[in-house]
């Protein structure tokens, strides 16, 4: 546990008060004063950017989360949410995914998984549609925190295929359930 979820608890157990805010890092090449702050659950990002100076130019991406696990966010009309740790705006140099090349199959994602999964082969079997094979891979099992993608020299973008590849899994099980 975080340092954070253990102060929350402690004032849960004092006043009964449930979860209404959350201590965030704003930061990113346009944001004009980055700085940790307080805000509630429910704020508009916008507002949390403006809280922060504004933008020194428009912003090319804006993640929420952190930089390799981070979910760009496609309007500032979003709201903070409680599992919500941090707000990067990015300008294009920094934002743009660079293009993929051909996996080498070096093996160094298999390396940094700390789930021990095997991300070029479920990054394969996504690529080749063959869905059946993912369960194989224990694709429900990644956490996504990126290091296969940090690590690839191929720069594969294995962390948004594993998503991709874990919606698939989860809308087949849906269909299972419902005949």
């Amino acid at each position: 546990m975080n340092v954070t979820s253990i102060a929350f608890i402690a004032d849960y157990v004092k006043t009964g008060m449930p979860l209404i805010k959350k201590r965030i890092t704003v930061d990113g090449t346009v944001v004009k004063e980055p700085k940790n702050v307080e805000v509630l659950i429910g704020t508009q990002l916008e507002d949390v950017f403006e809280f922060c100076g504004g933008f020194k130019e428009d912003p090319y991406k804006v993640l929420m989360g952190g930089p390799m696990m981070g979910i760009a966010q496609f309007s500032l009309q979003t709201s903070v949410v409680k599992n919500t740790n941090a707000l990067i705006a990015l300008d294009k140099k920094e934002g743009d995914l660079p293009d993929e090349g051909v996996c080498i199959r070096c093996g160094r994602c298999v390396d940094a998984c700390p789930m021990n999964l095997l991300p070029l082969n479920i990054n394969l079997n996504v690529l080749n549609e063959n869905y059946e094979e993912l369960d194989k891979y224990h694709v429900m099992d990644c956490v996504e925190c990126g290091s296969c993608s940090f690590v690839c020299p191929a720069k594969r973008h294995l962390v948004q295929s594993i998503r991709l590849a874990k919606a698939i899994v989860r809308k087949q099980a849906q269909k299972q359930k419902t005949g």
